[in-house]
């Protein structure tokens, strides 16, 4: 559970490399995030590449 916890929560506004967008789902298995844009678009990041964005 403590895995999750580093995640940001479905629904949440998260910045990326793309701009803003919400998150979608959660792969925290793969560490992968999917992140739905204003135009519906779905592209999926890593933790680690939505931590660059945000430090």
């Amino acid at each position: 559970m403590d895995e999750l916890n580093k995640f940001p929560q479905v629904n949440e506004e998260v910045d990326t490399p793309n701009g803003k967008g919400i998150v979608e789902k959660i792969d925290i298995f793969n560490s992968i995030i999917y992140i739905r844009f204003q135009n519906h678009d779905i592209e999926k990041f890593t933790y680690d590449e939505l931590q660059k964005v945000t430090v």
